[in-house]
């Protein structure tokens, strides 16, 4: 599931876009409670009111998806990183050791 799928479905289920004005959202949000009473249809005004507090906070429940979804720090699985420099050093090495031993001998002297 992506993160916007919630957000889309919250406002299809609002019949509002998801870039709604507040007051436009606040009045939709009435007029779905109306047609779902939470003394009547307590299942569908839990719905409505999941959305309604969906879209209203949106941005902080993108912060809180994220955080949920991504946690900080390493992941468990992936290989660490090297270190830095660690691999201009192993091709130095490699190098080195791919030259004759005569050449390495006269740069010596």
């Amino acid at each position: 599931m992506s993160l916007t799928e919630p957000l889309l479905e919250a406002a299809a289920l609002l019949g509002v876009d998801v870039e709604v004005d507040h007051r436009v959202l606040r009045r939709a949000y009435r007029h779905a409670a109306r047609n779902h009473p939470p003394d009547r249809d307590p299942e569908g005004f839990a719905r409505i009111r999941a959305a309604y507090e969906r879209l209203e906070g949106s941005l902080d429940w993108f912060n809180e998806a994220l955080r949920q979804r991504y946690p900080a720090g390493p992941v468990p699985g992936l290989p660490e990183p090297p270190e830095r420099g660690s691999t201009a050093v192993a091709v130095f090495r490699d190098a080195v050791s791919r030259l004759p031993a005569d050449v390495l001998m006269k740069e010596l002297e």
